[in-house]
């Protein structure tokens, strides 16, 4: 199901917010989470070569902090929020 660790610590924290959202925990845990989030997404594409990155049309960092921060914030909120209705739901 996974091919990366990275794929297991992005889902993993998916999970933590969304139980955030269940537990009812403050909103800055998905504030948390999206920054998590961010770092995950970030890490593979700052830690790949220099040599393998020249070679092909690559996206500008300042397009990737801004998509990954923008993918990020979504994601976190949506999964705390799903959370917070699922608690609803079984009367949590």
């Amino acid at each position: 199901m996974f091919q990366r660790p990275s794929e297991v610590l992005a889902f993993l924290t998916i999970l933590f917010v969304c139980t955030a959202g269940a537990m009812k925990v403050s909103w800055w845990a998905a504030v948390l989470g999206a920054c998590a989030l961010v770092l995950i997404s970030l890490h593979g594409r700052w830690r790949e070569p220099r040599y393998a990155s020249s070679q092909m049309h690559a996206v500008p960092d300042a397009i990737q902090m801004v998509a990954s921060t923008l993918n990020a914030s979504v994601v976190s909120a949506a999964s705390f929020v799903f959370g917070y209705v699922a608690a609803l739901a079984w009367g949590f």
